[in-house]
């Protein structure tokens, strides 16, 4: 050894080498952990809904190779972007957990970070569910809320008339058919709900009413004797008969005895 001054210079390069390799060591297995981060495509929804989780962590020294989230302190996945169905109202904490190949692991958790709201729930009735044409029909809104007031109902009576402007609607059918009705309520958290009532409102041609008779003459004699036929549009109809003389009779055909002059 070459000593200079009492110092040996083999001690001091070993003493260099080893803080070198301190320093290297410190800054690859521990400066450089991996960094958990995340975001969601919506953290205010409408239950039931689905959010989209993605990953937003850096790697360190070494590739992140897994993934643990969690809901409320319950695992939901593995996977590095996960989808998760909320069914539920309320408020979530949302936590990921990741991991790289050589073991280093980072947190990161977001209270509160999903909100989730009620959705209203939507019924409603019509006063009449049939009537000939036209015909006028009021309805009547009776959803349930959910976690906010209602801010819109859009009503479409199946005719081609959509109504956005009242609650209680009243519409009038011009149209021969049978129709659908939907009603869509949005609350102010944006939350909506429909519903369909499918062949809900069906609406017949107008009635008509004829009759035909052989008293073409006046008659002479005592008792009169007529006979009548009914006649109208309808496929299916109920003949009710007035005779004028305080008799009354149902069915389609009649054979009426009048008995005093008139």
């Amino acid at each position: 050894f070459v000593i200079l001054g009492h110092i040996k210079y083999p001690f001091i390069l070993k003493k260099i080498f080893y803080i070198l390799f301190l320093w290297s060591w410190l800054t690859t297995y521990c400066s450089a952990q991996p960094s958990a981060h995340f975001a969601a495509n919506d953290t205010a929804v409408c239950a039931p809904s689905i959010v989209q989780f993605t990953d937003l962590s850096t790697a360190g020294a070494a590739t992140i190779t897994q993934w643990s989230w969690t809901r409320n302190g319950t695992f939901f996945s593995a996977l590095p972007n996960p989808s998760l169905f909320f069914a539920n109202a309320g408020s979530y904490d949302i936590c990921l957990t990741v991991t790289d190949s050589l073991g280093n692991t980072d947190h990161q958790c977001f209270y509160n970070y999903i909100s989730a709201f009620q959705s209203p729930t939507v019924h409603f009735k019509a006063n009449r569910f049939l009537g000939c044409n036209p015909t006028s029909i009021n309805f009547t809104d009776s959803t349930i809320l959910g976690d906010a007031p209602i801010r819109q109902w859009r009503w479409d009576f199946g005719d081609g008339t959509i109504d956005t402007t009242n609650r209680h609607p009243t519409h009038i059918y011009t149209t021969v058919g049978t129709f659908d009705v939907t009603l869509v309520a949005i609350d102010t958290n944006g939350c909506s709900h429909s519903l369909l009532l499918s062949n809900y409102i069906t609406i017949q041609p107008t009635l008509t009413a004829g009759i035909t008779h052989n008293a073409n003459s006046p008659q002479c004699g005592i008792p009169a004797i007529v006979n009548m036929t009914g006649i109208s549009n309808a496929t299916s109809a109920t003949y009710l008969w007035s005779f004028d003389d305080g008799f009354i009779n149902i069915g389609a055909n009649q054979s009426h005895h009048y008995l005093a002059a008139g």
